[in-house]
């Protein structure tokens, strides 16, 4: 499914240009396949079984695509791709940590 393989290839890696153009081999009901619809793919929790109903979200009666292990991890590595700042990686055991940066500005 294109979806799975979609989250297989950005967890292991691969940039989203590069998923368009793999991407492109497979017919897409709305139009040709582009950069924004991967990032909403990655980005939307339909695909982990949720619904969203006026900003809350809920467990729907639909089956997940993906497991919430893997679109956690994606959702690490689009957040650290557009904040890089914003935590580093321990590197004795690779997990994450999470830093907040405080901007203040005279008053």
């Amino acid at each position: 499914m294109q979806v799975r393989e979609i989250y297989n290839l950005y967890t292991g890696g691969m940039g989203i240009k590069n998923i368009v153009k793999k991407m492109e081999k497979y017919n897409h009901n709305h139009g040709k396949w582009n950069s924004e619809a991967v990032a909403r793919i990655i980005d939307i929790k339909l695909y982990i079984g949720k619904i969203n109903y006026y900003d809350e979200y809920f467990q729907g009666q639909h089956e997940a695509i993906v497991s919430e292990e893997l679109f956690e991890k994606a959702k690490v590595i689009r957040h650290r791709k557009y904040n890089p700042k914003s935590f580093r990686v321990c590197k004795k055991n690779n997990s994450i940590i999470f830093t907040v940066y405080i901007v203040t500005r005279n008053a």
